[in-house]
């Protein structure tokens, strides 16, 4: 007795591990989706910016899918929302996200703001990439001026003031940026 529950044990492994086995020939891994997030840019309009980043698929064929972008407030208050549809291949493809947002208050709105983006595979329930930027690191030409110099200074005496241009986001030095004095 004993001898033909531990047959019918091991029929029944056998049995479950051989169906697990087919199972797992029969069907394709799920491809990934690479979004360049180095490359990504935010141009601002006046009336609306656009998002764009380079997206590509480890697929043989071309996949369908959803590039969702928002752009949130430091309090996480929506400020602005766009989707476009996307086709991925194994060659990278820019994608163009028009999106109604310009910055309020100019160079804090920027810098205070996160933009969220979303990749979502047609069909799929979760997203296949996403990920969270900040505006101000998106807009390569944008820098902010700073100054240094005298509060105060009398009649004739000269009156020197350091100026220079650096990222938002940092304290780097913006390379071509001249600067004109007039009296």
């Amino acid at each position: 007795m004993r001898t033909g529950i531990l047959r019918v044990v091991l029929l029944c492994l056998c049995a479950s591990s051989a169906s697990l086995l087919g199972y797992g020939e029969g069907r394709a891994a799920a491809p990934s989706v690479h979004a360049n997030e180095p490359g990504a840019r935010l141009d601002l309009k006046d009336e609306t910016s656009v998002f764009s980043i380079d997206l590509s698929a480890n697929a043989p064929q071309i996949l369908s899918a959803t590039l969702s972008v928002k752009v949130m407030a430091p309090d996480d208050k929506l400020l602005a929302e766009a989707s476009i549809a996307v086709r991925l291949s194994s060659t990278p493809t820019r994608a163009e996200v028009p999106i109604r947002w310009v910055p309020d208050t100019g160079l804090d709105h920027v810098s205070s703001s996160r933009l969220f983006y979303e990749v979502r595979l047609e069909g799929a329930s979760s997203a296949a990439a996403s990920g969270i930027l900040s505006p101000c690191a998106l807009i390569p030409d944008l820098f902010e001026l700073r100054f240094m110099g005298l509060d105060a200074i009398g009649l004739g005496h000269s009156y020197v003031a350091r100026v220079w241009a650096t990222r938002p986001d940092s304290d780097k030095p913006v390379q071509g940026v001249s600067l004109t004095l007039h009296r």
